[in-house]
């Protein structure tokens, strides 16, 4: 297997070097060349982080190593994506051990799926969607490219998401919900019916309902 080398040097590139950690660890042929990022040397300085700085991602080298998309925005990561395919790059598809991706599933080139995720039976994810720790994909259901799902998101069976969508954690969908290219769902959101293309959706904020003196200034 050809080297790793992680795109983005965030919080999203950390969880995912954390992953492919533990699938080395877990007996995957996994040998990481360093992580790429437009703002610097972003990893150094994390005590269990250990990478190479690889220079600007535009600048990446791409023969010989496989890329590991940790940019969580839908829209920076199609740029970039597109950016890097047009000079040869290979993305890799990364699946944490502890998730659960069924036999009939479709995972396109360079999607991630994180920690005790579930992908269902007849599922197609598209390339670059990152699927994040606890979520889940329902049965039938089609994601579309550089789409980016959250923690703890659940998407029940059957739905349609477009291209370069965003959930935050926790959302809901019901089941055969249509959502549009770009949309984006917002944290803790349950979606009942169509969303159309770049629409935001929000669930209702935490409101206080009673307090007491004792609890004193927030």
């Amino acid at each position: 297997m050809p080297k790793i080398a992680i795109i983005g040097g965030g919080a999203l590139g950390r969880e995912i070097h954390s992953w492919l950690r533990a699938m080395k660890q877990a007996g995957a042929p996994i040998d990481l060349a360093g992580y790429a990022d437009d703002g610097g040397a972003s990893m150094d300085g994390f005590p269990d982080i250990d990478l190479p700085y690889l220079g600007p991602i535009r600048a990446l080298p791409v023969d010989n190593v496989e890329l590991a998309m940790g940019v969580g925005s839908p829209s920076a990561k199609a740029s970039i994506g597109q950016m890097l395919r047009e000079k040869g790059a290979r993305f890799a598809t990364i699946v944490h051990p502890s998730a659960v991706v069924t036999q009939t599933a479709f995972l396109a080139e360079g999607v991630v799926i994180g920690p005790l995720a579930y992908v269902a039976f007849h599922a197609r994810l598209e390339e670059l969607v990152i699927v994040n720790a606890l979520s889940g994909i329902g049965h039938d259901t089609m994601i579309g490219a550089c789409t980016t799902i959250s923690a703890q998101v659940d998407i029940t069976g059957g739905g349609i998401v477009g291209r370069e969508a965003f959930f935050g954690t926790g959302a809901r969908t019901l089941p055969n919900i249509v959502i549009g290219d770009g949309a984006r769902i917002g944290a803790g959101a349950v979606v009942m019916r169509k969303v159309k293309p770049g629409q935001t959706i929000f669930a209702a904020p935490g409101r206080v309902l009673a307090s007491s003196a004792k609890d004193g200034p927030a």
